[in-house]
């Protein structure tokens, strides 16, 4: 068994670890995320391992919502049109939200889904437009980003890609263009500091 959860998690970190940034045309090696290095590997290992504890804990903590009504309440908040605007839970103990959490606009699309925890994000977050396409999409544990976040234009097209570390600090962003790839500068940083920029067109990167 544990040969098997140890097979399991190295694969996932390979897998998120080269999907992490799969919009460039250079070669695995120059890829930030790429398994090239001991660190890359640890990086991803070890995001690969906060994935799989998040939705644990997630699915973990709607099981105690949904089996303990004394302790957590469901919240609801309407606009003044009667369109549900806030829809969460409360634990009525700490007074701070737990579980599931969606907001809407005010003519009834999704603004906003996601699932808090003793009031901090946890797990996915999900942002829309008002024309109900995705905003951004990304990871949180204890209130910290972490791995790969993606924002996307009002037609849906990712057009930044940003990533971080396990500790919340970003690691790099880069812009994308119309067909998927990098375009323009990519930001990357060291313990939350810029530390270089490079230079890509469609993709390639170039000496600048």
């Amino acid at each position: 068994k544990i040969l098997l959860l140890m097979t399991f998690f190295i694969s996932s970190a390979t897998i998120f670890a080269q999907d992490s940034e799969p919009l460039e045309k250079e070669s695995p090696s120059e890829r930030k995320f790429d398994i090239g290095s001991d660190e890359d590997f640890r990086v991803g290992f070890v995001l690969a391992l906060m994935h799989a504890e998040q939705n644990e804990l997630v699915d973990y903590k709607r099981q105690i919502i949904k089996s303990d009504p004394k302790t957590y309440k469901e919240y609801k908040d309407y606009y003044s049109n009667g369109r549900l605007k806030i829809v969460a839970y409360q634990n009525l103990i700490t007074g701070k939200w737990d579980g599931d959490y969606i907001e809407y606009y005010e003519y009834g699309n999704p603004k906003l889904e996601g699932f808090l925890i003793d009031g901090n994000w946890a797990n996915k977050l999900k942002g829309y437009y008002p024309n109900g396409k995705i905003s951004y999409s990304g990871h949180y544990d204890s209130g910290k980003k972490f791995g790969r976040w993606e924002y996307f234009d009002e037609n849906g097209k990712i057009e930044e890609l940003q990533m971080y570390d396990p500790n919340g600090n970003l690691i790099s962003s880069v812009k994308i263009n119309a067909d998927g790839f990098y375009e323009g500068e990519k930001k990357v940083y060291e313990d939350g500091r810029l530390e270089t920029i490079e230079h890509y067109k469609n993709g390639k990167k170039i000496n600048w």
